[in-house]
């Protein structure tokens, strides 16, 4: 007896009229009975037959062959093994489908007789929508309502449940509801859903890492699920090829949270994200934050200043946006103008203008920027500095009586300065317009419950040699793992930070163009830096987070305070040799004179330093330089006069002036004095020890130190 084909009315799951199958129909007429038919095809095909519950076939397995295809051949995978997988067939003999079977489940399939009546029956309820949800959300458990306040309003959401051809029906607004909503309970910061082959997998960002939580049916979670999450965002459910971004508002319980939904299109169906935005995090007092007493006293100090730049840098996901609305609650009064330029809008503030960008109306970061300026604002928050054009207006700003508060995407925070620069931000005017500059990590910490110290005899001897150096306890702490923190060891996140607060000696330094490594050696010197490594160590020691957690953010091969130890020695070793070249800097500004004097020094020359004129020509009749660095605007006797005496005393030696003045008569004055070259701050300092050299050259004293 052969079984006949699937009739040509089933055309990937959709029935049409038809003719019913020759065996149901034999046992629909009476005119033969169901058990002598099984026992027919057993003995004449050695196959033998199932009749199956819903309840014996495992959702796993389910999972392996689409819907469509076990509908198109009217068959349902039971059981998978290694190298085989069980299949109830209505045509057991039907090689198509055993082909298709194979190539999605890679096994080889085991077809069993199921009769068309029980198979239908069983496709209806396995594949039942409905069903499938309530079983998926018993598995995510008890958790809090939530209600959708700003996206898909509350009309469409009714249609939505009850129209037939819509695939988003009431299960699937409660399946996402749940997610979304045991998401927030279990602070959350990200949702992912991901979509495989065969499964689609829900995870949640706790703490900094992904953890699975949930696997769907990728074709409810690819389809309905992915469908209801762009509705809420009011994105478009037909676009599936291209990128969109959206954002709604939702209140669980009494607390209502924002959420910001991104879709991108992969081979396998559209990834969504869904950032989860605390409203909580936006009213973190700033103090609350984790910076070290000091440096958080020195921040709400720069915070009461009525203009400059403050900027805030970091990876992703480093609290750099809690750090700037910190701020900003502390900096808002009622007779404080306060706007800012957000891409997006990520937390509501009371008593504060917020502007979103969207480029696709023109409205970008500058544009608004530039419309924000006539608004009389007193502090301006720009989301983030993307581009020359609004770097350069977020400076103005700051020059111009507004306080800037920004970030930007920089390694730590001596890179921001150069990375502004090579932006194209003129360095005379980046100097007086900075004013600190904070680099950002999050860390995971560890649980209070199980964390154990470490031995000293099992503690890493470099990091209990940089705990020394910063004199702090020679003990730190291990992640063990226990009830409380479902095994991981760690429990919450916390800050470390970089530092950097402007000093004159640094803003000297920006003007003259020095590189990052100049300009580092500077800050960490002049104490002007606060480096990251210093605040790690201070949570490590302090038992608050582990050195496992750190590593990704420090070095301790090249700790900067090493380097900067190692960098001192050798200009002290440099100062005690002999025959090295003595240049006398004169300039009434001491933080102008100290950057001249690291820059000379590290490049071999001796250095000695006179606030005037008259200590000038004093030093110089005690010991004369090889060259004089001369600046002409000075009280007591300026440049003018120095040259003068020096003309009238015959004593001879190149001069090199030095000056903010870039008046032609200023110029021409002071080569009619005996000056050998003239250069004009600001000034970039590998050109300044260029010109030295060729000074030294043309009067052929050498070139360079010895």
């Amino acid at each position: 007896m052969t079984m006949p084909e699937v009739p040509p009315g089933i055309v990937d799951g959709f029935r049409a009229e038809r003719m019913p199958y020759l065996s149901q129909a034999l046992v629909d007429k009476g005119t033969l009975k169901r058990e002598v038919l099984v026992e027919a095809i057993s003995n004449f095909h050695a196959i033998r037959s199932v009749n199956p519950s819903k309840e014996t076939i495992d959702k796993m397995t389910l999972s392996f062959i689409p819907e469509k295809i076990c509908r198109r051949h009217f068959l349902l995978p039971l059981e998978i093994h290694d190298q085989s997988v069980d299949v109830a067939m209505i045509n057991p003999l039907d090689l198509n489908a055993h082909a298709d079977v194979q190539a999605l489940t890679g096994r080889v399939p085991t077809s069993y007789f199921c009769f068309p009546s029980h198979m239908e029956a069983l496709l209806t309820k396995c594949y039942q929508t409905e069903l499938v949800v309530n079983d998926l959300l018993s598995h995510i458990g008890e958790h809090d309502k939530i209600e959708l306040l700003e996206g898909a309003n509350a009309e469409t959401e009714g249609r939505e449940a009850s129209a037939p051809a819509d695939p988003v029906t009431a299960p699937i607004i409660a399946l996402v509801n749940a997610i979304i909503s045991k998401a927030v309970s279990m602070g959350a910061s990200d949702i992912h859903i991901e979509h495989a082959a065969r499964l689609s997998t829900v995870r949640y960002r706790i703490h900094g890492d992904l953890r699975p939580m949930l696997s769907l049916p990728r074709e409810i979670a690819a389809g309905a699920v992915v469908s209801r999450i762009k509705i809420m965002a009011d994105l478009d459910i037909a676009d599936r090829m291209r990128p969109q971004d959206g954002r709604a508002s939702i209140m669980v319980g009494a607390t209502e949270y924002g959420l910001r939904i991104s879709s991108l299109p992969t081979n396998t169906g559209e990834k969504i994200v869904i950032r989860i935005l605390d409203p909580g995090a936006a009213a973190t007092p700033f103090e609350e934050l984790g910076f070290q007493p000091e440096v958080c006293d020195s921040i709400q100090r720069i915070l009461r200043r009525s203009q400059g730049l403050m900027l805030v840098t970091g990876p992703t996901g480093s609290g750099k946006t809690t750090t700037l609305y910190s701020a900003l609650n502390r900096i808002k009064a009622p007779e404080i103008n306060i706007t800012t330029i957000e891409d997006p809008v990520e937390y509501k503030l009371d008593g504060i203008n917020q502007v979103r960008v969207l480029d696709k109306q023109g409205l970008t970061f500058a544009a608004i920027l530039r419309s924000v300026m006539r608004q009389d604002p007193d502090v301006i928050m720009i989301g983030e500095v993307r581009d020359r054009e609004t770097a350069e207006m977020a400076i103005q700003a700051a020059l111009t009586g507004h306080f800037v508060l920004t970030t930007i995407h920089t390694n730590d925070t001596v890179s921001s300065l150069t990375r502004l620069a090579d932006m194209g931000i003129e360095r005379f005017k980046l100097a007086p317009a900075l004013l600190a500059v904070t680099a950002q990590r999050m860390v995971r910490s560890l649980c209070p419950a199980c964390k154990a110290p470490i031995a000293p005899a099992l503690a890493n001897p470099r990091v209990l040699d940089i705990l020394a150096r910063h004199k702090l306890p020679l003990n730190y702490y291990k992640s063990i793992g226990c009830e409380k923190c479902e095994g991981r060891g760690y429990s919450g996140r916390i800050l470390i930070s970089e530092y950097l607060e402007i000093s004159n000696e640094l803003r000297e330094a920006i003007s003259m163009g020095m590189d990052t490594i100049a300009l580092r050696r500077i800050a960490l010197e002049s104490g002007a830096l606060r480096p990251l490594v210093a605040d790690a160590m201070r949570r490590l020691s302090s038992g608050e987070t582990s050195i496992e957690e750190l590593l990704p953010h420090i070095d301790l091969e090249t700790d900067r305070y090493a380097r900067a130890a190692k960098t001192a020695a050798i200009k002290t070793a440099a100062a005690a040799a002999p025959g090295q070249r003595k240049i006398l800097v004169i300039d009434d500004d001491p933080a102008a004179r100290t950057v001249l004097r690291k820059l000379l020094e590290a490049s071999g020359f001796l250095v000695d330093e006179a606030a005037d004129g008259t200590q000038a020509l004093s030093m110089i009749s005690q010991a004369a330089p090889d060259l004089l660095l001369l600046d002409l605007k000075m009280p007591v006797m300026d440049g003018f006069e120095v040259l003068r005496k020096l003309n009238e005393t015959s004593r001879a030696m190149p001069v090199i002036v030095l000056t903010a003045s870039s008046d032609d008569n200023d110029q021409e004055k002071a080569f009619s004095l005996g000056a050998d070259d003239y250069i004009m701050k600001p000034s970039a300092h590998p050109l300044i020890l260029a010109r030295i050299n060729a000074v030294f050259h043309r009067n052929r004293v050498g070139v360079g130190p010895d």
